[in-house]
């Protein structure tokens, strides 16, 4: 390790165990011969309170080599760096829709997650279209993505999960929710259910549900298995559901159904 770099009394920054930076004091520059360092290169350095410690020599002069990087404005190559690790520090995202705000929310907190770890992210909308789905996998595994999150439309038979699987990369869904998939989800089902009691327990016997399309949504099939089984519960004979498109407005063909005999006292709405 070059001397040359820096010198005793040497004011620097190095990288700190919280990770953040402490500025330190360099009071000697020597080579170990412990079995503990390996014979490398050691600064021994000061910090403000008198308190010497050692530093690697390698740990140091990535802190030197960070300190003038930022001094100059360097930026690293990103695909620079992909190809010499094999990692673009990029995780895939692939999500139904955005104008459904449940899913901005949901990519907003990945994308300050990701950022929080190093990692960007590269987001795909499917419009609850499998064969989108398809394509926004091969998309992103082209892109050399390390990872993925994932909202589908049926974990059970998709074929995007049924490639990705295959390829071995690290992935989750996020909302779906099934045995064979890592997944973070809430219990629609149950949740529904809930909601049906409530309704039941303020005195409403005929409810209705309202639901996007349900082939196009496993969330949806739960929240109506959770619907029809709150019905159940309380002896209620369950009306027909009444399923609409998820991103366009229902209001002509929900007034429709609201002016028919006999009219609902409660709407169950899903979206």
């Amino acid at each position: 390790m070059p001397k040359q770099m820096y010198s005793a009394n040497d004011r620097v920054k190095i990288r700190a165990e919280d990770g953040g930076e402490k500025e330190v004091t360099i009071t000697s520059v020597q080579v170990d011969i412990g079995d503990d360092m390996n014979g490398e290169a050691v600064v021994v350095v000061q910090d403000d309170d008198m308190e010497e410690y050692r530093v690697l020599g390698s740990t140091f002069a990535r802190a030197l080599v960070e300190r003038v990087a930022a001094e100059l404005g360097y930026v690293a190559n990103a695909s620079a760096r992909t190809l010499r690790t094999q990692r673009s520090r990029v995780l895939g995202v692939v999500l139904p829709t955005l104008l459904n705000p449940a899913f901005a929310e949901c990519l907003q907190g990945i994308a300050l997650a990701a950022a929080a770890n190093g990692y960007a992210i590269l987001p795909v909308m499917t419009s609850y279209d499998e064969a989108q789905e398809q394509q926004a996998v091969a998309q992103l595994l082209a892109a050399g993505v390390d990872g993925m999150i994932l909202v589908v439309s049926s974990p059970s038979d998709s074929a995007a999960l049924a490639r990705l699987r295959g390829t071995g990369l690290p992935y989750v869904l996020a909302y779906n929710a099934h045995p064979e998939h890592p997944c973070v989800s809430v219990d629609g089902e149950a949740a529904a259910a809930e909601a049906v009691a409530r309704l039941v327990a303020l005195g409403h016997s005929r409810i209705a549900m309202v639901s996007g399309t349900l082939t196009a949504s496993d969330r949806a099939q739960q929240r109506y298995r959770g619907y029809l089984r709150g019905m159940a519960a309380a002896g209620l004979q369950a009306p027909a559901l009444v399923e609409v498109p998820f991103v366009t407005t229902a209001v002509a063909a929900l007034s429709r159904y609201l002016q028919a005999e006999p009219r609902p006292t409660a709407l169950f709405c899903s979206n």
